[in-house]
């Protein structure tokens, strides 16, 4: 853990990475109509002509704020509430139909208003957007998705996550009904399914222990290393299976992770410390200096390749040396010198394919040695 922090440490500071701040992907504004496609034009067919990524949340007309209907005939000085996940497809739009008038829609909330809640109802999650339910007799518009911390644009295969928060445009006298809808409430984003987490488990330790033959060398198992990360990575991609959700919610797994990690490392202080230092006394230094040379070979040829030859974005390089080492400890100290979720993505995508890689090395390396 020593030798691969000092080395994101030495290269960070030759580097002087500069991060860039996390991108906006909400833009809100209001125009007020002056070009149509034709006269009579129906507000679906005014949809029609928008870029990609912009989406129609309201509509303001004789003095009167109502959702959005494809049907809607418009008419000059009408106005439109955009939403989009460019700052440029706002001044498109306003460009092609008219002019940016800030405040039309949003000083009047008397027929629509806009809220935000919690959703807290696993049932919602998993669920494209398009196939979400949504009850009898309400008009709910999702206008984004706050999901921790960045703003997402709703779409038809966005689903929903435990502890999200939507943004909505609903009628003032349903706010109640659409509330009881999502939950809104905070505490289902620390809680997690014990059944989901231990049937996972299970499956992974079954399948870790199934026999996988090598021609010409023998029989090797993933254990409870691999089996478990390829389970994981099957169950996350199906999100969903009946009504057992195999999606965590972000901060009960990183109150897990972070716990996991410190029941991790104490362990290892615990155990190893006798140990190690018996193999170092009966070994000398020789075991200590070839393990330090592996991994910060592996460490340096990942961070120096990466950067200068192949250039990859330093936040990203940062999860990509992480997941070759395969140590979480690492990971937590690269997230405090690069300021985005990069890390976290990119250590998750090689992680799971260099854990396997060690756990079948190892074991091929026994079977040759002993076959040798």
């Amino acid at each position: 853990m020593i030798g691969p922090i000092l080395c994101l440490y030495f290269m960070t500071r030759r580097a002087k990475p500069v991060f860039p701040p996390k991108p906006s992907r909400f833009h809100l504004g209001e125009v007020t109509l002056e070009r149509l496609p034709s006269s009579g034009a129906t507000l679906g067919a005014v949809m029609a002509t928008l870029p990609a990524g912009v989406q129609i949340a309201g509509v303001r007309q004789e003095h009167h704020n109502r959702l959005p209907d494809p049907d809607l005939e418009l008419h000059a000085g009408d106005a439109l509430l955009i939403a989009a996940d460019r700052a440029a497809a706002l001044d498109e739009v306003a460009t092609a139909l008219g002019h940016i008038d800030q405040g039309r829609l949003a000083k009047d909330r008397s027929d629509i208003t806009y809220q935000r809640f919690f959703v807290s109802k696993s049932a919602l999650t998993s669920v494209r957007l398009a196939d979400l339910p949504m009850p009898p007799d309400v008009s709910i518009r999702i206008l984004h998705v706050r999901r921790y911390d960045v703003d997402l644009m709703p779409s038809p295969d966005l689903m929903l996550e435990l502890g999200d928060r939507v943004g909505v445009i609903v009628a003032s006298e349903q706010v109640v009904a659409a509330r009881a809808h999502f939950g809104d409430t905070l505490k289902s984003a620390a809680e997690f399914s014990y059944v989901s987490v231990g049937l996972g488990m299970v499956l992974g330790v079954l399948l870790g222990l199934l026999p996988i033959p090598v021609p010409g060398v023998g029989t090797v198992t993933l254990g409870i290393g691999g089996g478990p990360l390829i389970v994981a990575l099957i169950l996350g991609r199906l999100r969903r299976t009946g009504p057992l959700s195999w999606v965590m919610p972000l901060p009960a797994n990183i109150v897990l992770r972070n716990f996991g990690l410190t029941l991790f490392l104490a362990t290892v202080g615990i155990n190893s410390g006798q140990a190690f230092v018996t193999t170092v006394a009966q070994t000398g230094p020789l075991m200590l200096l070839i393990g330090v040379a592996v991994l910060l070979t592996t460490v340096a040829i990942v961070l120096l390749v990466g950067f200068y030859l192949l250039k990859i974005p330093y936040d990203d390089l940062l999860g990509v040396a992480c997941g070759a080492t395969g140590n979480p400890a690492i990971l937590a100290y690269s997230l405090r010198i690069a300021p985005t979720d990069r890390p976290d993505i990119c250590y998750a995508m090689i992680f799971p394919s260099m854990t396997i890689v060690k756990v079948l090395s190892v074991q091929i390396i026994g079977l040759l040695s002993l076959s040798g």
